[in-house]
């Protein structure tokens, strides 16, 4: 796990200081793919120590945005992150498929940067199938039933991220607020993503957000 996040943080460091290109640009779509942590900063256990690791459970969502322009610098960005290959629970008893969409608002700070927020809904949907699984339970393993029906689970999330763009490519980083006004369900989803522009060139200008593959 700390060799992984070693790899991402130089990678996104230089990603960061080499990029030069223009930012958001208006009616543009970005189409790439993304690293989604769920339950990331330190919330789940990595072993059965019960020691914590800083990044949680990963998803590899298929990422869609479309960028348009508000106000001077500022922009709008709707965008789609949806795991096309569900992933395994543990003990492989259920599949876990993520539906995010967020509605971004953000600006422009320099011709390669932008930073957004925004609100959005997350849908994340368990398809059980049945039987048993067997799991740790702190001192030893227990059998524990598997649902084997399909359940959807629905909250809102708050995103505050950033990204830089090089040439036809954009580089991001987005920290998810999963139920930000519950203190009892409040958790941190972390995503890097990486995006390319399927638009031609044009003479818009604005803001994006912030993707990489993560």
């Amino acid at each position: 796990m700390r060799k992984n996040l070693h790899h991402v943080l130089i990678l996104s460091a230089a990603l960061f200081l080499s990029a030069q290109a223009n930012a958001f640009t208006a009616n543009h779509w970005w189409v790439g793919l993304g690293y989604y942590s769920e339950n990331a900063l330190n919330k789940v256990a990595t072993d059965a120590t019960g020691k914590t690791g800083f990044l949680g459970t990963a998803n590899y969502p298929l990422i869609v945005k479309y960028d348009l322009a508000a106000w001077q610098s500022w922009f709008v960005a709707p965008q789609l992150n949806y795991t096309l290959l569900p992933r395994e629970t543990k003990g492989n008893g259920a599949k876990v498929t993520l539906t995010h969409l967020v509605f971004n608002i953000g600006q422009n700070t320099s011709s390669d940067f932008e930073w957004s927020f925004g609100p959005g809904i997350l849908r994340e949907t368990i398809q059980g199938k049945g039987g048993t699984t067997t799991l740790n339970n702190g001192t030893g393993t227990s059998t524990f039933a598997n649902p084997g029906r399909t359940v959807s689970i629905h909250k809102i999330t708050l995103d505050v991220g950033g990204a830089l763009t090089s040439g036809r490519m954009r580089y991001g980083l987005d920290l998810y607020f999963v139920a930000p006004f519950s203190s009892k369900e409040r958790t941190q989803n972390l995503m890097l993503s990486f995006a390319y522009d399927l638009s031609a060139s044009s003479s818009g200008g604005g803001g994006g957000m912030f993707l990489w593959s993560r």
